[in-house]
């Protein structure tokens, strides 16, 4: 017999635990959603004052997951009845779905503020009982900070305001650096340039800015990868003072709310169009960037500028109006240059993808990510090594390797069956710059050797060199070479198995005799404990050795030699420094 599902257990068991919570009434049961969550509607009362921006009464519903009190628990703002802005530490408030009782603004109640963790310390419980009535607890917390004025304060990390973003994602690079040519800068629009990013074209990348009579303002530094991209497009971009909100922290749905907001900052956004026109492209979509400056912490200094994007419809010359019956959804330049622009904005997800933004969860000491490393030997150590380096930071890298990529290398290397054959330099390069945005690595297809010309310029261009290929005759080179000063030489090996890490390393020189004199012992008892006969073969059919390495304990030396290059480079004198890691 079909009727209503029958509401969990546990689902009953956490609206009982609200029954006794001061403030809270409950509205409705438990009703199972379309999409197969559940949802109750509470009425929220706190003290607030009746005119400020947070009712005394609010209703919102608890959307929860069926496998509660696992999965998702989240808290909306009623259609009726509930709040129709947006605040701090909530997601953009829009009006949600048309068949939803709910808007969009989910308030973050997890990790919301110091105000709300200090009344209500711990980790959110996970029991049925708890976990929603320690939700809705913190949502009461949430509404009288918030009505109090006091959700956000001075000093607490900074939020940007949210916006109800969909599609393709376009990223920015701002730090610091870039906010300096910003401060030097009067101009309040402009055109910008994008580029796709190769490997994802749905992402794009925002690599130029210059004012509307093409002064080139800033170009922030990005990788080759990014930086050789073929494809471009152009944009437009407005720069305002301040927060794009129209009420408390409220980003504008419409046309018609950004050009309010922009008007009270004396920004005609048709102004803005008249003067970039000339640098649209008939038939293109163009992207509209607004940014603004944003501090680190709540009342702090502003220290970056961000960006936030909006697609416009496809944009055709006026002559193509007639055809406006089959071009649906675009736009049409008006006589004088002008756009009518009305209706909902189609805001676009966007990231700052700076250095220290990307590094947030872990970086090498600035010191190494500043250094221009030469890397010789592109095989199991140094590729590991290479992509270490890499992902923490040190961007700038030039490698070199005369050996191509076997099938054989694949075991503790770190590039892949689509790479066999061709060089392990380049390859090397091509997949440590695609890794990273900022990667600017160069492949070299050849080795080490005084007698190349091609490689007699690499030394002004390097300060740490590393020295993978564990080859007598590189060393004997190495020590030949007149190095500028303040150039740091690192020579590493490996013992039989990975057992051990020679790391040899000197400031402004090479000492390669001082070097074999300090190694030689440890390499007469690898020999005689493992003779050259007790090697594995290439493969059956052939006795040519090969070096003998797990994968695990390659990389365990990469990391020593990477947390020694992080804490002790600057230890590092002319007279030498060898160490054995185990």
């Amino acid at each position: 017999m079909k009727g209503h599902p029958q509401v969990p257990e546990a689902l009953r068991i956490g609206r009982r635990a609200l029954e006794d919570l001061v403030g809270v009434t409950l509205l409705q049961d438990w009703t199972r959603n379309s999409h197969g969550t559940w949802s109750i509607e509470i009425e929220l009362k706190t003290d607030s004052w009746p005119a400020g921006p947070i009712p005394q009464v609010s209703r919102w519903f608890a959307v929860a997951d069926h496998q509660y009190p696992k999965g998702s628990l989240e808290l909306f703002p009623s259609k009726v009845g509930g709040i129709t802005t947006t605040f701090r530490h909530q997601l953009h408030n829009s009006n949600g779905d048309h068949d939803s009782q709910w808007r969009h603004g989910n308030i973050c109640v997890t990790e919301p503020t110091a105000r709300v963790r200090n009344r209500n310390q711990g980790v959110e419980p996970l029991t049925a009982e708890a976990r929603l009535r320690w939700r809705v607890s913190r949502a009461l917390e949430w509404l009288g900070a918030t009505a109090s004025g006091d959700l956000a304060q001075a000093g607490d990390h900074y939020e940007v305001p949210p916006v109800s973003s969909i599609g393709p994602l376009i990223v920015f690079n701002e730090d610091a650096t870039t906010f300096e040519s910003w401060t030097t800068s009067t101009a309040i629009f402009g055109t910008m340039t994008l580029k796709s990013v190769t490997q994802n074209p749905s992402i794009r990348v925002l690599t130029s800015f210059a004012d509307s009579s093409a002064r080139q303002i800033t170009t922030p530094l990005w990788g080759f990868d990014i930086e050789q991209a073929p494809n471009q497009e152009t944009g437009v971009w407005i720069r305002i003072p301040d927060e794009p909100v129209i009420e408390q922290w409220h980003v504008p749905d419409t046309w018609e709310e950004l050009s309010e907001l922009l008007e009270a900052r004396d920004i005609n956004i048709q102004t803005v169009f008249a003067s970039t026109y000339p640098y649209l492209r008939n038939g293109s979509a163009a992207v509209v960037a607004i940014g603004f400056p944003i501090p680190e912490t709540v009342a702090g200094p502003t220290v970056c500028l961000h960006w936030f994007f909006i697609q416009l419809p496809t944009i055709f010359s006026r002559s193509e109006r007639k055809r406006q019956n089959v071009l649906r959804n675009c736009l049409f330049w008006e006589r004088n240059r002008t756009l009518k622009l009305t209706g909902e904005i189609n805001w676009l997800r966007s990231e700052n993808w700076s250095t220290d933004q990307l590094g947030s969860r872990g970086q090498l000491a600035a010191p190494l990510k500043k250094q221009r490393i030469l890397l010789l030997g592109a095989g199991a150590l140094g590729s590991s090594l290479a992509e270490l380096l890499v992902r923490g930071g040190a961007f700038a890298m030039t490698i070199l390797d005369g050996d191509k990529v076997r099938a054989g290398n694949l075991v503790r290397h770190t590039l892949g069956v689509g790479d066999i054959g061709r060089g392990k330099a380049t390859q090397l390069a091509k997949h440590l710059n695609s890794i990273s945005p900022h990667a600017r690595v160069e492949g070299v297809d050849l080795p080490f050797s005084l007698d190349n010309e091609q490689l007699t310029s690499l030394d002004g261009k390097h300060t740490l060199v590393l020295d993978c290929t564990a080859d007598d005759g590189v060393a004997n080179d190495l020590a030949q070479v007149a190095w500028s000063s303040g150039t740091v030489v690192v020579s590493l090996a490996l013992s039989f198995e990975a057992e051990r890490l020679y790391v040899y390393a000197q400031r402004d020189r090479f000492d390669c005799s001082r070097m074999f004199s300090l190694l030689s012992p440890y390499i007469e008892e690898d020999l005689v404990q493992h003779p050259l006969e007790s090697f594995p073969r290439e493969g059956i059919g052939c006795w040519h050795p090969v070096f003998p390495a797990r994968i695990e304990r390659v990389l365990k030396a990469a990391c020593l030699t990477v947390s020694f290059l992080s804490e002790d480079l600057d230890a590092v004198t002319p007279s030498g420094h060898f160490m054995v890691l185990k």
